[in-house]
């Protein structure tokens, strides 16, 4: 055997505990394997399977915060220069979006880009920017305390799922841009208190984004991807869920398919 074919998979053995074991034996695979690693793609792999390089392999097990092996529907779709250290800080705010189909959908569809621009003090959210299907990082990201990047990566990525879905049908002879804008004039106030809700400590009501519908989605989607605290009033509590629940059945239609 001349190289060591893997279905897609990403393994890191610095993890979460949770991880480790089948880490720890991918690992294990992967070191007793490494001297039949090679470069270069292996016409005798089966189809579904990828080859691992020599120094992925090394890369594993160094436990280099950013390796990443085959291309995995797990794996984000990084551009321009990281640092050491970045990639991390990323990972752990999508690791805060709680909803797994949603965090899955984000990894899948958006593009993660690096820049280097000075930022505009101006504008409180440039450390992070939602372009189309890009979710653009500028340096104060990096600086920003863990409550704050887990609130603006679930903001961000909701504008860019809105990007996705906005033009697509809902049935009746509607988008869903038309559905949900309709919808939120009606859950006006409701929407406003997902803007001001707190995610560790941190809220979002410093922002100026709201008077367009795709920053009014990114709030409900917030809502819902950090699972934030609901209000304490019963009947309000009741009007928060079933804005969150609308909006998801419209959406779940359109997360499964293009």
């Amino acid at each position: 055997m001349n190289a060591t074919c893997l279905r897609f998979v990403v393994v890191n053995p610095c993890s979460p505990k949770s991880e480790r074991i089948l880490a720890l034996a991918m690992v294990v695979t992967l070191f007793l394997l490494r001297n039949t690693v090679c470069y270069g793609q292996d016409p005798t792999c089966p189809p579904g399977t990828h080859e691992v390089s020599r120094d992925t392999v090394n890369r594993v097990l160094r436990c280099d915060p950013d390796v990443v092996t085959a291309p995995s529907p797990l794996s984000p779709n990084w551009s321009g220069g990281w640092v050491t250290g970045e990639k991390k800080s990323v990972r752990d705010a999508l690791a805060a979006v709680k909803d797994e189909e949603l965090r899955k959908w984000i990894v899948a569809n958006a593009e993660f880009r690096r820049l280097h621009e000075p930022v505009n003090p101006l504008i409180h959210n440039d450390a992070l920017i939602a372009d189309r299907m890009a979710l653009k990082f500028n340096e104060d990201f990096f600086t920003d305390s863990k409550a704050r990047q887990d609130n603006l990566m679930a903001f961000e990525s909701g504008k860019v799922l809105w990007h996705a879905v906005k033009d697509r049908s809902v049935g009746q002879n509607q988008t869903f841009e038309a559905w949900f804008g309709s919808y939120a004039l009606e859950h006006d106030s409701t929407i406003r208190q997902m803007k001001f809700a707190k995610h560790q400590q941190d809220s979002l009501s410093d922002l100026v984004d709201w008077t367009d519908y795709y920053s009014k989605f990114a709030y409900v989607f917030r809502a819902q991807a950090l699972d934030l605290e609901k209000p304490q009033d019963e009947k309000t509590r009741q009007v928060w869920e079933t804005v969150v629940r609308d909006v998801r059945m419209h959406l779940d239609p359109l997360l499964k398919t293009k």
